[in-house]
């Protein structure tokens, strides 16, 4: 997409956000609360990201040879900016994993706090592409960039999706850290 129009890739980014909310949104219909930010096993160790956890409730789920790290050509086209130069495998989305968030390193929001939140509260930013992490790794960044100020593959800020399911861009200028 790189000879399209940059406000056409933006837009495109935005849709992407507003699919992954959808997503999201119907997870927390099924399981009552927002999805942990990774899958761990017996051991407590990461193993997947919360993007995989999406795949079931994304019309473009993936059949399950493909959820394979062996296979990192396999992203989903929703989990890809069409803005970032990124390689295979890799995406910009990034949950706001934060103690004081929605998602929290010890666990997710419920159905009733999520209810209760703030609606402008940031759950998903698009990175910028040297914060790109693969699609199914269990790590964010995302809390990260909005400590240092947004930047990202959209002029001077990033795309937010925000707890009420809105997508807006964040813009340096009208950035303030707490």
């Amino acid at each position: 997409m790189r000879g399209v129009p940059a406000s056409a890739r933006r837009i495109a980014c935005a849709n992407n956000l507003k699919r992954i909310g959808e997503a999201l949104r119907a997870y927390v219909d099924e399981h009552g609360s927002l999805p942990p930010a990774f899958t761990i096993d017996a051991d407590g160790r990461p193993l997947t990201s919360w993007r995989v956890l999406l795949l079931p409730y994304l019309d473009e789920a993936l059949p399950p040879p493909s959820i394979d790290p062996a296979n990192p050509e396999a992203t989903p086209h929703v989990f890809r900016c069409p803005s970032a130069r990124l390689g295979p495998g890799m995406t910009t989305y990034q949950l706001v994993v934060s103690p004081d968030g929605l998602v929290r390193p010890e666990g997710s929001a419920t159905r009733e706090e999520l209810a209760a939140a703030d609606p402008r509260t940031v759950l998903v930013i698009d990175v910028p592409a040297s914060r790109a992490v693969p699609w199914m790794s269990p790590e964010d960044s995302a809390s990260a960039v909005l400590a240092a100020g947004p930047t990202g593959s959209h002029l001077e800020g990033v795309m937010a999706l925000r707890a009420d399911g809105s997508v807006h861009p964040v813009y340096l200028e009208d950035f303030s850290p707490a």
